[in-house]
């Protein structure tokens, strides 16, 4: 069976063989215009303009499910691959290497076996000058593949901008440490002096040292020296062991996979404070920290998912199948009451050589590049739309604790057991008869703002549904928080709604209120740490009720209106404390004048040189 698809403006169907294309026009010769979808894997069919799909291939041959399950699902991989925008760019690693090293025989064997096939700069690590090879003290290695630093210390004895060449320092050495292509074994040297003064050029300095550094895409090195290494060592290899070192020689193409948002990032940069999760859960050091923001190297990035499925506010997405592009996919898809299989291709293929033949009922399989970047904002809508299990593929990067944590949500909310399991290829069974599915709406359909706010209407719908009264979250990342405020030291100067990316904390202009909807907070912290006056406190929960859902009220304040015109231009409390700063430093009477006017009133009374009002000082 292949997959039907609408191809041309006449909106004829034509069938798609999974293996080969074999004609290029509609029963009314039209020329195919738009889209093509091929139900097969990308090594069986080639062709720049054809679409092809992993997902249908295994739906059709391995899945029993309704014929309209499988025209919407024929829509929405159309409209995945429409919509997919993964940039990417080409990056070179050339065939340049330094090796470092205190044996010189060891230096000399790699540099005769490979001198033909590598760029090699040698260092020898003993205190010596030599014009040949760089020696000297080894100071630091930094950097990452493609792009390491060393610093090295070199004796440099000899200025031969100033030297004739006479002789005179090696045959004067009671040491015998310099020899006749003036290269200086310090190492032997008793820094007596004598070369220096019986160089008639002064060009001889046996203290002098420079700093050298030098740059290569990857490192050979002794395996016994000491020295802190950088966080990527891709590029570091040991004498003993360098076969990677020609492996990562060559043209590659690198794709941007994982994308920082930095619209709803709750890092800041320049206090280095905040949301720290995405930056404690990278293992290869890709996400760093720019001037404005957090930025990923995508050269470092190993794709490995696990900074997107912790990320509460959607900060960092998945280029391949985004928040938005995965509500939008699986909106148009009747989901409910499915067990839904996410793999990547890969798997999916070696599923299904193994099970060729066999069908699940009422099993949904979809290809996902990296399952390991599923975030609680999307498996929680899973559960929320209908569906009956989530199996995802095993990878190492599986983030158990987050699987963990939403199947104690729903096991409290609706006491299903698992809803979240690991994916086996070998034995993956029908799914069983069991009832107790939560009754849905199956038109709901959340609307995509950011991760954490969606998250909020998915759980809180949740809640309203199991009618329970109290649930307790067992979360390592503590997410869920209050934020209480002591109103009196308040001034209501917006710090925290100005550092609140994701709108959970609120100013109400009408009634000069803030205000906070604890369900949208991510505990990130920074709304307390850069309040000027510590009126905000975080205490993290374990039990939440409807409450948590509802806006709360942190401060409030009485309208300041000007004394001229009475037109409300502020609040009082910011009013007074710029009074008080300005009066404690002395500058009342230059810049405090006409603060109780508003900014219209405020430039009339300049020009006409004053106004005899009440200031409310």
């Amino acid at each position: 069976m292949t997959a039907k698809a609408y191809l041309c403006r006449c909106s004829q169907e034509i069938n798609l063989n999974g293996h080969k294309l074999y004609d290029r026009l509609c029963k009314n010769t039209h020329q195919i215009e738009s889209y093509q979808i091929v139900s097969c894997f990308n090594d069986q069919i080639e062709g720049e303009d054809i679409f092809v799909s992993p997902t249908l291939m295994v739906n059709i041959q391995h899945s029993i499910l309704p014929d309209r399950v499988i025209d919407q699902l024929i829509e929405a991989e159309q409209k995945r691959f429409d919509n997919v925008q993964v940039k990417g760019f080409n990056y070179k690693i050339e065939p340049d290497v330094i090796i470092v090293s205190k044996d010189r025989e060891c230096i000399n064997d790699f540099l005769s076996t490979y001198a033909g096939v590598l760029n090699i700069t040698p260092i020898l690590l003993e205190k010596a000058f030599s014009k040949d090879i760089y020696s000297g003290e080894l100071v630091s290695i930094e950097g990452n593949l493609n792009n390491y630093r060393l610093s090295v210390l070199m004796p440099y004895p000899v200025d031969f901008t100033k030297c004739s060449h006479c002789g005179n320092c090696v045959m004067c050495c009671p040491e015998k440490c310099i020899d006749e292509s003036l290269t200086f074994k310090m190492y032997k040297c008793s820094y007596c002096g004598e070369c220096e003064k019986n160089c008639p050029e002064e060009a001889v300095d046996i203290h002098r040292y420079n700093e050298v550094n030098l740059q290569a895409p990857q490192i050979v090195i002794d395996e016994n020296i000491k020295i802190d290494m950088p966080h990527d060592r891709r590029g570091i290899h040991g004498f003993n062991d360098y076969k990677d070192l020609f492996k990562n020689i060559g043209q590659y193409r690198v794709n941007e996979y994982i994308i920082h948002v930095s619209e709803v990032c709750q890092y800041h940069v320049g206090f280095d404070r905040g949301c720290k999760r995405c930056l404690n859960v990278c293992t290869t050091g890709a996400i760093k920290k720019d001037k404005d923001s957090l930025v990923v190297d995508h050269f470092l990035c190993s794709d490995c998912g696990a900074c997107v499925a912790v990320c509460p506010t959607g900060a960092m997405q998945y280029a391949p199948f985004s928040d938005k592009l995965f509500m939008d996919y699986l909106n148009g898809i009747d989901i409910q009451g499915l067990q839904i299989v996410f793999a990547n291709e890969e798997t999916l293929k070696r599923f299904h050589w193994h099970n060729i033949g066999k069908r699940f009922n009422r099993t949904l399989f979809i290809e996902h590049p990296n399952p390991a970047a599923l975030n609680i904002m999307q498996l929680m809508y899973l559960f929320n739309r209908g569906v009956k299990k989530v199996l995802l593929q095993k990878t190492e990067n599986n983030l158990k604790y987050e699987h963990q944590f939403i199947n104690n949500i729903i096991r409290q909310l609706f006491e299903k057991d698992v809803f979240i399991d690991i994916f086996d290829l070998e034995n993956l069974d029908n799914p069983s008869e069991e009832s107790g599915l939560i009754e849905v709406d199956s038109n709901h359909r959340p609307e995509y703002r950011f991760r954490g706010y969606t998250f909020s209407v998915i759980l809180k719908d949740l809640f309203e549904k199991s009618k329970k009264d109290v649930l307790t979250i067992e979360d390592p990342q503590e997410r869920f928080c209050l934020i209480d405020c002591i109103g009196e030291k308040c001034s209501l100067c917006l710090a925290c709604v100005n550092v609140c990316k994701v709108g959970a904390i609120k100013a109400v202009e009408e009634d000069f209120s803030l205000r906070i909807k604890p369900s949208e907070c991510i505990n990130c912290g920074l709304c307390a740490d850069l309040c000027p006056e510590k009126a905000l406190t975080i205490k993290i929960i374990g039990d939440i009720n409807e409450s948590f859902f509802e806006e709360k009220l942190l401060a409030h304040d009485e309208p300041l209106r000007c004394k001229r015109c009475g037109k409300v231009f502020g609040n009082k409390k910011v009013y007074d404390e710029v009074i008080r700063r300005l009066i404690s430093v002395g500058l009342f009477e230059e810049k405090g004048k006409f603060l109780h006017l508003c900014e219209d009133c405020r430039v009339i009374a300049m020009i006409e040189g004053g106004f005899e009002g009440d200031n409310n000082v």
